[in-house]
């Protein structure tokens, strides 16, 4: 027999990507901007050394979303998202419940961490950027619903906001363990056996990146738990096209200490105020075109939503 050695070396060449070469077989490469990139390698073994040049070989383009993002995962995971994980050892999947965080049967997403013993690793679910250019307010909203298993088995979930493609990321939520969970634990599988079951509506201010692009992912953290469910993903805004007196509400007195009206044009819209920290502190369906709020809350800037079923409408009221 005839034995050989290949011992081949690889050099690339990424014209405007980072990094701009490399020796790895199957490196990874990125590319701020849109666009065509050349891509040249260079493959030395025993035999010799070749070269090959392609021009244009990468083509880059940007998925950009415009406000309002609205996702229920009704036609399940669609390819507006993006799924990581690091070890591949498990994601989110599509789910039907007959007992969803509106009281109906609905499709969500779920993480199986009830079956999943791969403690400490992390599946992420990630949207493309989202245009928040000419948005003058931006804010996110998502249910959730959760477990642990036998009383100590804890599993944790985050949600992060990036700029710059995950270079640089904030965390927007975190909990974990007793601070996730919606209903007692329990020594079983879990299901959402009730609406009550969720946590629903929760607030994160975007506002931090008007101006800006900006992704979020929802990121699950495995701690051989139980089941976390998710739905209702809204990410919303006022985009500065919008002139401010055209809203078909106003709010009066502004600024108030707790006690305003709220005077609208809409037929049975939906109003809920979100304190600093994401809190809901007041929300109603109103029947009547004029509505008095008393609240007794902390000083500080509230935002009121105000929603006609298909579009929702923020105002920033000061309460001293």
């Amino acid at each position: 027999s005839v034995l050989s050695s290949m011992n081949p070396t690889w050099s690339w060449t990424f014209t405007g990507g980072t990094p701009s070469s490399s020796n790895d077989q199957n490196p990874i490469v990125q590319y701020d901007s849109p666009g065509f990139y050349d891509v040249s390698l260079t493959v030395t073994d025993d035999f010799g050394t070749s070269t090959q040049s392609y021009s244009m070989f990468i083509e880059f383009e940007e998925t950009l979303e415009s406000l309002d993002v609205i996702e229920d995962f009704e036609l399940g995971i669609t390819d507006f998202w993006t799924q990581y994980n690091a070890n591949n050892s498990y994601g989110w999947s599509p789910f039907y419940t007959e007992n969803g965080p509106d009281c109906d049967p609905t499709n969500c997403v779920f993480i199986d961490h009830f079956s999943i013993n791969q403690v400490g690793d992390e599946a992420e679910l990630m949207t493309p950027k989202i245009d928040l250019t000419n948005a003058i307010s931006a804010y996110l909203e998502f249910d959730y619903a959760y477990t642990k298993w036998g009383g100590s088995y804890e599993d944790g979930f985050r949600v992060d906001a990036s700029s710059d493609c995950w270079e640089t990321y904030d965390t927007l939520f975190y909990a974990f363990g007793d601070d996730l969970i919606t209903v007692p634990s329990t020594n079983d599988e879990w299901y959402p056996q009730d609406c009550a079951d969720w946590s629903v509506d929760n607030f994160v201010d975007l506002d931090a990146y008007v101006g800006q692009n900006v992704a979020i992912r929802f990121v699950g953290i495995n701690g051989w738990g139980n089941n976390f469910y998710m739905d209702n993903i809204n990410v919303s805004g006022q985009l500065s096209g919008v002139d401010q007196l055209d809203l078909p509400f106003t709010v009066y007195p502004n600024p108030n200490q707790g006690s305003f009206t709220i005077s609208h044009e809409l037929k049975n819209p939906f109003i809920k105020i979100v304190s600093p920290d994401g809190r809901i502190v007041w929300n109603a369906h109103l029947t009547s075109q004029k509505q008095l709020v008393e609240l007794s809350v902390r000083q500080g800037i509230y935002v009121v939503h105000v929603s006609d079923g298909t579009k929702t409408y923020l105002e920033k009221i000061t309460i001293h």
